[in-house]
């Protein structure tokens, strides 16, 4: 039975491959060697051949490849999900509801996949093919100038399909979010680290405890940077009566120091 499954596993990995062909042969010119999107006939496909005559020669062959794989892959879902192998006339008949309907599910059925956690690059393989798509209807549009279908009609419809797919992105990487504030429980083992009476403060003397608490609240609370607390004057506490609140109002003025001067703190420590 294991045997089976992984023969069967390999014989589809294989028809997904040969539908992408790699023409190599001495007896033909250099012009004809190249890659070729077939069907499941193995004839090729008519518009990725057309794509690939427009914008195969500006690539490298590995990206060639890589681009034919991505607009094979789509071809194929389409196959599925229509229950025929439809792609081609779709986009040569601009059947736009259709062509949107297949697009939507394929954009879903690649990020049900990038979800799963597999490595393949869906969102370069979405791009790639929704740019096919619509690089092909503006050739349609451009030709079809003369028909009956307006040509302000087929550019609302094009619009309308790069407004709702050109910027989707099949699995986007989380940003990490900076920490724009100290957890809850973080503020709560600070406070009791910085309590005076805490037997977890870790300074000797009472002065010393009081006076580191009172800068961890400036710091905390205020937001005043460590060289701004350690210039503060004591009379740079300020309070005064507020009517609207019948009480005193208190603050603290950061400016500079205006006892710098006589300030011992702005002498260099001795060695």
């Amino acid at each position: 039975m294991a045997f089976l499954l992984v023969a069967i596993n390999f014989l589809s990995y294989l028809q997904i491959v040969m539908t992408v062909q790699h023409i190599r042969s001495p007896n033909l010119p250099a012009d004809f060697n190249s890659i070729v999107v077939t069907d499941t006939r193995g004839l090729p496909r008519y518009w990725p051949t057309v794509w690939e005559a427009l914008h195969g020669n500006a690539l490298r062959k590995s990206t060639l490849s890589g681009k034919l794989s991505a607009i094979d892959r789509l071809y194929r879902f389409v196959a599925d999900l229509m229950d025929e192998d439809c792609l081609d006339s779709l986009l040569f008949e601009s059947k736009y509801s259709e062509i949107e309907s297949c697009l939507e599910a394929y954009f879903i059925s690649l990020r049900n996949e990038a979800s799963r956690g597999n490595k393949s690059n869906y969102n370069r393989n979405w791009k790639t093919a929704f740019e096919f798509v619509r690089e092909i209807l503006i050739r349609n549009q451009v030709q079809n100038q003369n028909s009956d279908i307006s040509f302000n009609y087929l550019n609302r419809k094009i619009k309308r399909i790069e407004r709702l797919y050109a910027s989707l992105n099949v699995k986007r990487r989380p940003r990490r979010r900076p920490v724009r504030a100290l957890p809850a429980s973080v503020i709560e083992d600070l406070y009791e680290i910085a309590d005076p009476l805490s037997k977890r403060n870790p300074f000797r003397s009472e002065s010393h405890r009081w006076r580191n608490y009172s800068l961890f609240l400036l710091y905390l609370h205020q937001g005043i940077r460590r060289s701004e607390a350690l210039v503060l004057p004591v009379d740079a506490i300020k309070q005064e009566w507020d009517q609207t609140i019948a009480s005193h109002r208190y603050w603290i003025n950061v400016t500079e120091n205006e006892y710098e001067i006589e300030d011992p703190r702005i002498l260099n420590p001795r060695n």
